[in-house]
């Protein structure tokens, strides 16, 4: 179940250009999706530093979770139809 979120959502992110709308990347993340110790699928470059405001992280943030969400639905709404 986890490959396949994992592989669908990576497909979906550079079917949708993720990287260059919200440098997504998964430098970090383990190559294989089948890896029970990989947690990340995807991670963002927010070019925040680490003492941001909150306002500053909500104004990067806010535009890829409403972006990308919708899809990550998709995708588990299908699986608990099918």
């Amino acid at each position: 179940m986890k490959t396949l979120f994992t592989n669908e959502i990576r497909l979906i992110a550079q079917e949708e250009k993720w990287e260059s709308r919200f440098g997504a990347h998964t430098r970090q993340a383990w190559p294989d999706p089948r890896d029970t110790s990989s947690l990340m699928v995807v991670g963002f470059d927010s070019g925040l530093s680490e003492d941001c405001t909150p306002d500053e992280f909500v104004r990067v943030v806010l535009p890829i979770i409403d972006a990308t969400t919708p899809l990550i639905d998709e995708i588990v709404t299908d699986d608990v139809a099918g």
